[in-house]
């Protein structure tokens, strides 16, 4: 039987990848999500998780930045 969803359900999004991005550009790209940042720079390096994976509306990203 197929599974009914209803409003409590999460909605579920394909990540952008946002790594090579400023950190700018990265949070307006990213909006709607909890974002982490690790390190000091101006440039994502990395991201988890990666992007293409879809997780929950208003999930954490962690960024690493250079």
């Amino acid at each position: 039987m197929p599974r009914e969803y209803t409003w409590l359900d999460k909605k579920y999004v394909a990540l952008p990848n946002v790594i090579g991005m400023s950190k700018e550009e990265a949070t307006k790209t990213l909006k709607g999500f909890k974002i982490e940042y690790s390190g000091n720079g101006n440039n994502v390096i990395y991201q988890t998780p990666s992007g293409g994976y879809y997780v929950p509306e208003g999930d954490t990203i962690k960024l690493l930045l250079d």
